[in-house]
């Protein structure tokens, strides 16, 4: 947003000022959730279905896990395609 009004110096000046207000948003929401005693980890939320009134948590029942492939693989599966060839 800096750097399309003011152009580089906008960005200098625009990156810290987000940085700034990303660790003021960040700081109050952990705030609040020491407040209410829940974690502050965010790996914990991974399978959170909903909080409930008494803050505690409810995870999903049937949690399915998606394992991304990763670039090795694939390049393995690519060699293992040509060799067929």
């Amino acid at each position: 947003l800096f750097g399309g009004f003011l152009g580089v110096p906008g960005m200098v000046i625009g990156v810290p000022a987000f940085a700034v207000i990303f660790a003021m948003i960040r700081r109050n929401i952990n705030k609040r959730l020491t407040k209410k005693g829940l974690p502050i980890d965010r790996d914990k939320y991974e399978y959170v279905d909903y909080v409930n009134a008494e803050n505690q948590i409810v995870e999903v029942a049937d949690k399915v896990v998606i394992k991304k492939p990763t670039r090795v693989k694939l390049f393995k599966r690519a060699k293992k395609d040509e060799k067929a060839e």
